[in-house]
């Protein structure tokens, strides 16, 4: 049985697939709790600690940074060796997630 490499469209067209589909994600994640942030009376550092929680989920949405870089996938003829910055982007979402979704428990902390 001969093998045989997919064409360079098909992971172009999964990475923008997912990567549209995870940003809209995040960011309607990320703007939920604006749905209640007027109607609840903080003092103003958790008002400010929300917001930057928001904005961690706002910048992990920013998948269109990876976007940017599909230009340079397949360029090189090396398929693995191109898919390492948008792999390392992809697990910073990842982490940048994690540690959002995370720090709301640090509350008691602080």
């Amino acid at each position: 049985m001969a093998e045989h490499c997919w064409p360079v469209s098909v992971p172009y067209a999964t990475i923008y697939a997912y990567s549209s589909v995870a940003a809209c994600a995040d960011l309607a994640f990320a703007l939920i709790p604006l749905t209640f942030f007027g109607s609840v009376w903080w003092n103003v550092r958790e008002r400010l600690v929300i917001a930057l929680l928001m904005g961690l989920g706002v910048f992990a949405a920013a998948a269109v940074i990876k976007l940017t870089l599909m230009y340079m996938y397949g360029a090189t003829g090396d398929m693995l060796w191109d898919f390492v910055d948008l792999n390392t982007r992809s697990i910073l979402e990842g982490q940048l997630g994690i540690v959002t979704a995370c720090v709301p428990r640090l509350k008691s902390l602080f």
